[in-house]
């Protein structure tokens, strides 16, 4: 019974040890797609790089658009054009772990979006005058494809999975911002004079729509989620491809695509407080793994392994003790 309860004593103790031994982490990551050209050949990448910028890395080698984070399940979603065929992919939000999706049928300006309630990928693609609107895939990669708004030339699109609703900028025909039920339904106009948009974020809590502009005036724009208020939050004339939103920390990313000046900046969400990030040789996408503040993660502190220690010894020399007595009583 004595060697019954310690072995119990000990699960106990290990648990309370794991338990209240944790440590905070700060998670966060920055993501784009970059190609550069060198040595007389061009280079392509996923790139990665702390939220400030730093550790900047090329993650995964290839051609590569359109980006999107599942901060929860830890996995990153993009589309790789080279090496062909073009595919949907995943892997680990370090790169680790790829896995092909699905085979998608083109290789241009591509964007994604992500309802991981409902477990699905949307993908606007585009082209020169080509458009092949609005797709969906599981983000588990099973089942078809499912056409959700054709002949739409999108160059950002965005989920907002609480209210079933998606969002995208619509380019080639009217240059204005929409939105539908998830399954493209019940199409309205929310921005009929939205400049040129290109990346769409939402900032739900705020009830607010940011969009980059690819022509300007004004870099990043914002407005109500119903296309109300809109406001210029970064003002320029510089293009800009990539946008996106760290709501935790009250950040705003955006890229900058002129032939000379190829940047990606940090602002806080009012625009306030710019500052250059990176400067790089090409930037389309971009996407973030968001601060989650602090998270403790269970792990075994130095001084609860000390503390273990010293009571499984003592649990041990007891029931030796003990042994060692019923011995030679046998005896």
């Amino acid at each position: 019974m004595s060697y019954i309860w310690g072995r119990q004593a000990v699960a106990a103790l290990i648990v309370a040890v794991v338990s209240t031994g944790g440590f905070v982490v700060e998670a966060g990551g920055l993501y784009w797609s970059d190609e550069r050209f060198s040595d007389g050949e061009w280079h392509f990448g996923l790139m990665a790089a702390n939220l400030d910028g730093s550790n900047a890395q090329v993650m995964i080698p290839g051609r590569t658009r359109g980006i999107a984070v599942d901060p929860v399940g830890r996995k990153i979603y993009w589309a790789q054009l080279s090496p062909l065929p073009p595919t949907l992919r995943r892997a680990n939000i370090d790169g680790s772990g790829q896995e092909i999706l699905y085979s998608i049928p083109y290789n241009s300006s591509i964007s994604l979006a992500l309802d991981r309630e409902a477990g699905w990928v949307y993908m606007s693609a585009h082209g020169g005058e080509w458009c092949d609107g609005i797709v969906r895939y599981r983000m588990d990669g099973a089942g078809p494809r499912e056409p959700i708004l054709p002949n739409v030339c999108s160059g950002g699109v965005a989920v907002d999975a609480a209210a079933g609703k998606l969002y995208w900028s619509d380019l080639h025909n009217e240059n204005t911002i929409k939105r539908a039920n998830l399954d493209g339904s019940e199409v309205e106009t929310l921005l009929p004079e939205a400049g040129s948009p290109g990346a769409l974020a939402l900032d739900l809590p705020a009830g607010k729509i940011y969009w980059s502009q690819k022509y300007g005036p004004g870099i990043v724009m914002r407005a109500d989620l119903d296309g109300s208020n809109v406001e210029t939050i970064v003002p320029g004339e510089d293009r800009s491809r990539g946008m996106a939103l760290d709501l935790h920390a009250g950040k705003l990313y955006w890229t900058i695509n002129e032939d000379s000046l190829r940047e990606i900046r940090r602002a806080n969400l009012d625009g306030s407080d710019a500052e250059l990030l990176l400067e790089v040789a090409a930037v389309w996408q971009i996407a973030i793994d968001p601060t989650p503040g602090d998270v403790v993660v269970p792990a075994v502190s130095t001084t609860g392994v000390v503390v273990l220690l010293l009571v499984l010894l003592a649990i041990s020399t007891r029931w030796l003790r003990r042994a060692s007595a019923a011995n030679r009583r046998s005896a």
